[in-house]
């Protein structure tokens, strides 16, 4: 089993791919980056190389794993298409060193580390929903 990296969720990645750039020459900024917060949880940054869009999510919201590197995140059509959920569910991105996968709940987890056994959606490849960059 791969090592998870980083969870999210999917309506925050949602929000914060409203920032990124559609420019095909310049293709670290079609993502969104993903880090370690301070205290815990991640922060999220996106930016189409005139306007950023930043927000940091607390523990409970997210989790990143304090080894993790930083990371950028696709906010390619099939991911975002994925990540869109009905009302009364929520979506998570567990990412993971050798893919990126979605789940999607009825209800509000406990905790967010109760997501990585949860059962996935579907499945991204890593060469489709990370970029090479910094």
């Amino acid at each position: 089993m791969s090592k998870v990296k980083a969870i999210i969720a999917g309506a925050d990645f949602l929000y914060m791919s409203r920032f990124v750039g559609d420019e095909e020459t310049r293709y670290y900024l079609k993502g969104v980056n993903v880090e370690a917060g301070a205290a815990g949880g991640a922060v999220l940054a996106s930016t189409n190389g005139h306007v950023l869009g930043a927000m940091r999510l607390a523990p409970d919201e997210a989790r990143f794993t304090p080894d993790g590197a930083s990371f950028i995140l696709a906010a390619s059509k099939e991911l975002l298409r994925a990540v869109k959920c009905a009302k009364r569910e929520t979506s998570y991105i567990v990412c993971r060193d050798d893919r990126a996968d979605v789940v999607k709940l009825n209800s509000t987890p406990a905790d967010v580390g109760e997501l990585e056994s949860a059962p996935v959606t579907c499945s991204f490849p890593a060469g489709a929903c990370y970029i090479d960059g910094t």
